[in-house]
């Protein structure tokens, strides 16, 4: 199970609500899709004097809770949560469940050999025991049935590079990435982003650590397989972008069908 210290129960105060901001389904076959950060930073034990990653943490905590609440008012409630997160082996350890590889053996989850999937169970918290399955990516995910009452939690993380405190240090395009994500997810930009829509090749020279996640979701969005994009929060702190933000992502059967299409 998730293990809380101190640290963890040291939150933020918690956020003014927005509930009408939350996707809702209704009479619609469309499953809430919920997309986080996954830095390990997130991760309580790991930096316990982080305020910034607190508050995100506390955060996401308070919008799954508020999509679960949502949709059990709605009259479809959450039976169960699926995670999609990058899958790429240099995020592997073969410490099942566990942040052993990166310095808190302390945490023990119920599964999770990836650091993307780990930070997702870790932000579940106590809604963990409803994580079914876990894909790398949204087209793995397409290639399986689930029913209606799946929130469809994605890991993935902005640009590493818009500060020279930042992992990669500043990265000349970094900004126009930070600028494209927040308006992907719904959000209102204030500057320049890219000329035209982004390859992988530019976002990764961006200092963005999984392009084809990214991707993924301005397909699905330009196709109509992801709606009601609503950007909750971010958070740039350490020079890598953060965003919490929540919209509507239809079943496999229509997402099966823009997979096969050329964008």
């Amino acid at each position: 199970m998730n293990s809380v210290s101190s640290a963890e129960s040291a939150e933020i105060t918690p956020a003014e609500k927005h509930a009408d901001d939350l996707p809702i389904c209704h009479s619609t076959l469309a499953f809430p899709l919920c997309i986080v950060p996954t830095s390990p930073a997130l991760v309580a034990q790991l930096a316990p004097a982080d305020t910034a990653s607190g508050r995100i943490r506390y955060r996401v905590r308070e919008i799954l809770r508020m999509l679960v609440d949502t949709t059990r008012e709605s009259g479809t409630p959450v039976t169960e949560i699926v995670l999609v997160g990058s899958q790429d082996p240099r995020w592997r350890t073969e410490h099942r469940g566990n942040f052993r590889a990166w310095g808190a053996p302390e945490i023990q989850l119920a599964d999770g050999h990836y650091l993307a999937e780990l930070v997702l169970r870790y932000l579940c918290n106590e809604l963990e025991p409803l994580i079914t399955a876990s894909y790398g990516s949204l087209q793995e995910f397409a290639a399986h049935q689930h029913e209606l009452g799946t929130l469809v939690l994605m890991g993935i993380d902005g640009s590493a590079g818009l500060s020279q405190s930042a992992p990669l240090a500043e990265l000349p395009t970094a900004s126009h990435a930070h600028q494209w994500s927040q308006a992907l997810l719904g959000g209102n930009t204030s500057g320049p982003g890219f000329a035209t829509h982004p390859n992988s090749e530019q976002l990764s020279r961006a200092g963005v650590w999984e392009p084809e996640l990214w991707l993924e979701i301005a397909q699905l969005k330009a196709a109509g397989g992801i709606t009601s994009l609503h950007l909750h929060d971010l958070d740039t702190t350490h020079g890598v972008a953060r965003y919490i933000a929540t919209g509507l992502i239809e079943p496999a059967a229509v997402l099966n069908r823009f997979f096969q299409q050329e964008f």
